[in-house]
């Protein structure tokens, strides 16, 4: 079974344990959108939960997706906070230093993921694994979000971008896959006007 293969089934084990409304996101959505299909390459699927969602995790689970797992208390400033990820905590470790100030969240990634292999080895970079993420409703600007990536990276789904679509059933995929409607405008804010075009290099 190829990399492709597992995460496709992890999400299926995943699915039956999601209630509400949830979408894909990330290099899942881009793939999924360019291609029609995962990104070779990309290790994980990243999925939100919009609010009043919940996710419920087995006590066990043998790809141990509870791992990735990150609940809305990660980023709640005025609580303590919960180590769930070395990676999230080295992104929000160098997004503060003054050279990466003005850098967006996929920016800064490309420019610290090898230093993170060197100075903090995780198989996250290698292993597929999904990642949970939770969205905070901003109703002044009308869009969810995800509290410090919004506010430094500028990460965000509009209120108008997220009725959901569903991708097509033959990728393998338990249930038709929730996708943004508007993929493509999604896709060319997070990842630039040439996110058409494969980047072989690139981390999702």
């Amino acid at each position: 079974m190829n990399q492709k293969e597992i995460l496709k089934e992890m999400l299926n084990d995943l699915c039956p344990m999601i209630y509400g409304r949830w979408l894909v996101g990330d290099g899942a959505m881009l793939g999924i959108t360019r291609n029609g299909d995962l990104i070779d390459h990309d290790n994980d699927i990243d999925i939100y939960l919009l609010p009043g969602s919940s996710i419920k995790l087995p006590k066990t689970s043998k790809y141990n997706i509870q791992k990735y797992y990150m609940n809305d208390k990660f980023f709640d400033s005025t609580k303590p906070r919960v180590k769930l990820n070395k990676w999230l905590d080295y992104i929000s470790y160098k997004r503060v230093l003054p050279e990466n100030k003005n850098l967006n969240r996929f920016k800064l990634i490309s420019k610290i993921k090898n230093d993170y292999r060197e100075e903090s080895i995780d198989h996250q970079f290698s292993t597929p694994n999904i990642d949970v993420f939770y969205l905070t409703d901003n109703p002044e600007k009308k869009r969810y979000e995800i509290p410090v990536w919004s506010e430094t990276h500028d990460y965000h789904f509009k209120y108008d971008e997220v009725e959901i679509i569903g991708a097509n059933m033959d990728l393998g995929f338990m249930i038709p896959l929730p996708l943004p409607h508007k993929c493509k405008t999604i896709c060319e804010r997070n990842y630039g006007a040439n996110w058409e075009v494969l980047d072989a290099n690139f981390q999702y």
